[in-house]
């Protein structure tokens, strides 16, 4: 990206918005701020865009681990960027219904396009889960490996 792209980016990003809200809201919104140790301009920005992606790609979800915030397809058990993996080894989608039931046609389609999106995203999980226990110690010095 260039300089410039990434001025613009940068100032549409940052945009002041003044907006009202619940107490209850501005005090939940406070405290998961505190908890995460961003400042709330944050917090809010991040779940908006949160609550944007589920609304563009229905049935993904985001949760919160060790390895950070991802992208995961409600009731299936698997995050997008393992059915992309998955996706990877099988080589079609009739072989990985076989093997995976469980996932609708629907849910692939849904993670195919959310990964299509996000590609970075995906990528960065994807090269995160190739690595040696070894790579990962020395990425991520406090996770314990087991047996």
């Amino acid at each position: 990206m260039s300089a410039r792209k990434t001025a613009e980016h940068a100032a549409e990003r940052e945009t002041p918005v003044s907006v009202r809200l619940q107490k209850s809201i501005l005090s939940a919104i406070r405290a998961k701020a505190r908890a995460s140790g961003k400042p709330a301009s944050r917090v809010i920005r991040e779940m908006l865009e949160l609550m944007l992606r589920m609304q563009r790609f229905p049935g993904i979800v985001f949760l919160e681990g060790p390895a950070g915030r991802r992208a995961h397809l409600a009731g299936t058990g698997l995050d997008v960027w393992e059915v992309i993996g998955l996706l990877h080894e099988y080589r079609d989608v009739a072989k990985l219904r076989a093997g995976f039931p469980h996932l609708s046609p629907m849910a692939i389609q849904v993670a195919r396009a959310y990964a299509e999106a996000y590609p970075e995203e995906i990528n960065a999980f994807l090269e995160l889960n190739d690595q040696t226990p070894k790579q990962l110690k020395e990425r991520l010095p406090w996770l314990e490996a087991r047996p």
